[in-house]
């Protein structure tokens, strides 16, 4: 009672005058294992992506080897910018942080990536219609065997109530 899925493989080998099949050889291949394997690839990319929506955060993954940076489309929304305003690099991202804020940023992801500090900081992000927005980034970078930084993956979480709280009770002092 157990459904299997397969694959196959056909070959006529001899037709009559008409060209009617007589005889053809086959090979069938149970792949019931990849079709299993592919469905729990897509429970689990569904299963990821369910929790990437039930959070506020906008979580990346940026490839140090490649410069390829994944953004969650809930980063993407933080942004104000879809796939085609925002490409997968980590320039895309420079761009949208705020002038003032940026060489602090990128000193700060550059000693993480050193080894020297966790990565954790408050920073502005200017969104597309031009809304300054405090964010908190956060991050890990994934090392090699010697070391090496090899990828850096984190999130992004808007923090703007809290800086707004800490200047209202620093102005209530």
């Amino acid at each position: 009672g157990t459904h299997k899925w397969f694959l196959a493989y056909a070959k006529v080998t001899r037709r009559d005058a008409s060209g009617k099949a007589l005889r053809v050889i086959g090979v069938l291949q149970d792949i019931s294992r990849n079709k299993q394997d592919q469905r729990n690839a897509i429970d689990v990319e569904q299963r990821w992506e369910r929790a990437i929506r039930g959070t506020s955060d906008g979580l990346y993954e940026w490839d140090l080897l490649t410069g390829h940076v994944w953004y969650a489309s809930r980063f993407r929304d933080i942004i104000g910018c879809g796939e085609t305003g925002f490409p997968n690099t980590f320039q895309a991202f420079q761009n949208v942080m705020h002038p003032d804020d940026r060489g602090g940023v990128l000193a700060k992801i550059r000693l993480h990536l050193e080894n020297q500090i966790r990565l954790d900081l408050r920073c502005r992000i200017i969104t597309r219609i031009g809304t300054i927005v405090w964010w908190r980034l956060r991050g890990e970078a994934e090392r090699d065997a010697s070391g090496r930084p090899t990828r850096l993956a984190g999130s992004l979480g808007d923090i703007s109530a809290q800086i707004e709280a800490e200047k209202a009770l620093s102005r209530s002092q």
